[in-house]
């Protein structure tokens, strides 16, 4: 809890510094580069990129840090591209549900089999949307990347064939599988990839 809470307090940090920069109309962002550099020597984080903006104005922009570390490191650089990884579950995937749900396109306390009845195997037959949203319908963590050595298709194929590995609905156990299922329940109700569901609703 600890770790998790150091680098929110930085960002709660770097974001007042900002907001009074502007108010004061200052250009001194040079507490914003202590506060940053120092996170990274402690090893809270590989990198930031900070941009400050008010309006269509940018007032100031930096990066710090390197972009990977391993298996060697690489200095971050202008237009460097982030892996967004799981912010995509609740900024894309769990939104976009959501949409859907309040426009009465789907129900969330619908089983998914409901939507993708070919899930309907191994003992998934009653989970439902909710469940996948909150990391309780029973399905591993993480499943191997060889799942995805055949694309996306086949990987959801393998997805539906694969039993549970908890009892639906008691244990919490957080879940790309869940969000993988979701993913493809959007796609089945409206007709559009996530991506491009999120892009057209969302972004």
């Amino acid at each position: 809890m600890v770790k998790l809470l150091l680098p929110m307090l930085a960002l709660l940090a770097i974001s007042l510094f900002s907001q009074l920069a502007i108010a004061q109309n200052r250009s001194d962002f040079k507490p914003l580069d202590e506060i940053i550099e120092a996170a990274i020597a402690a090893g809270k984080c590989p990198n930031a990129d900070i941009i400050v903006g008010r309006g269509d104005e940018i007032l100031y922009q930096q990066r710090y840090g390197n972009a990977w570390l391993k298996p060697d490191r690489k200095p971050l650089v202008m237009g460097q591209i982030f892996d967004l990884a799981s912010l995509t579950k609740p900024v894309a995937t769990a939104t976009s549900i959501m949409i859907l749900h309040e426009r009465g396109k789907l129900n969330i306390h619908d089983p998914v089999a409901k939507y993708i009845p070919t899930f309907a195997m191994n003992g998934k037959e009653s989970v439902t949307i909710e469940q996948c949203l909150l990391h309780i319908a029973g399905f591993i963590p993480d499943n191997p990347m060889s799942d995805y050595a055949d694309g996306g298709p086949m990987a959801i194929e393998r997805i539906k064939a694969a039993p549970l590995k908890y009892k639906i609905g008691e244990e919490f156990h957080y879940s790309d599988v869940g969000y993988i299922v979701l993913g493809e329940v959007v796609k089945m109700v409206d007709g559009r990839s996530l991506d491009q569901f999120a892009k057209d609703e969302i972004f």
